[in-house]
């Protein structure tokens, strides 16, 4: 955990330094972070759907992970 936080000071002071000095280069910048930033919640929600229908109702339905949580009514699984 160490390694990750000095890897982010070292990439992300600089960054911050240059963003501040360079406005134009703000947009980008925040624009792949905020790409990054969202890769590991995609891969965790294919995850959780699982796990929170089996806490919330009792049992799990696979047509919410397959064809999306909008075929639950038609999976008579609502």
């Amino acid at each position: 955990m160490a390694l990750a936080v000095g890897l982010a000071i070292i990439i992300g002071v600089p960054l911050g330094i240059l963003i501040v000095r360079h406005k134009w280069l703000a947009t980008p910048v925040l624009g792949i972070a905020t790409i990054v930033l969202t890769i590991p919640s995609i891969a965790l929600f294919g995850l959780m759907i699982p796990l929170f229908s089996l806490i919330g109702s009792g049992y799990w339905c696979p047509a919410a992970d397959y064809r999306g949580i909008s075929l639950l009514a038609a999976a008579n699984c609502a």
